[in-house]
């Protein structure tokens, strides 16, 4: 039997080494406003940013379906980075709803157990979702559409948890997400 504070995360303080050799304080708003120009003024082609994330998706859910891996945790492990990396890029090349997509797409990776084949299915709901938006370029605000998409996909999330609940995650069971 585990210990309960073995099954919860722990806090660890940082060290303040980095801190210290840094220095404190923030950016200036000139170093700011540069930044926000480049944001702003960035012509980059995201489609083609992201394809190497879109492949390492599409090989992660191969492998997935073959078991080729009894480990769920590194199964998931293979699709949870593609995921972040269109997350944490889709703002910064005009793709909104590309990070609004695969934020919702890691909040189902983050509950679920294992990669079983129904949720691969969704998996690849959010993969095909994801490269409709690239096909139609689907940049700038999210329209309705991307809202149409968005909330779709939020609808087949609820009622894959409602329908294998014993596949959400045990460490989420006694909290409310």
């Amino acid at each position: 039997m585990t210990d309960k504070k073995d099954e919860l995360p722990q806090f660890y303080p940082p060290k303040r080494a980095l801190k210290s050799k840094v220095g404190h304080g923030g950016l200036s708003k000139e170093t700011i406003s540069k930044a926000q120009r480049v944001i702003d003024l960035n012509k980059v082609d995201f489609s083609e940013v992201a394809k190497p994330y879109m492949v390492c998706l599409e090989d992660s859910v191969q492998k997935a379906r073959a078991g080729q891996s009894d480990n769920h945790e590194k199964l998931i492990e293979g699709v949870l980075f593609p995921a972040m990396q269109l997350k944490a890029n889709g703002d910064l090349f005009h793709y909104p709803i590309i990070t609004d997509i695969a934020n919702k797409f890691l909040w189902f990776l983050e509950r679920i157990y294992k990669l079983n084949s129904h949720a691969l299915d969704i998996v690849e709901a959010f993969e095909r979702s994801i490269n409709m938006v690239f096909q139609q370029k689907l940049s700038g605000k999210v329209t309705s559409a991307g809202k149409v998409i968005l909330n779709e996909l939020d609808a087949v999330c609820t009622r894959y948890f409602e329908k294998y609940p014993e596949n959400i995650h045990p460490r989420l069971l006694n909290k409310k997400s």
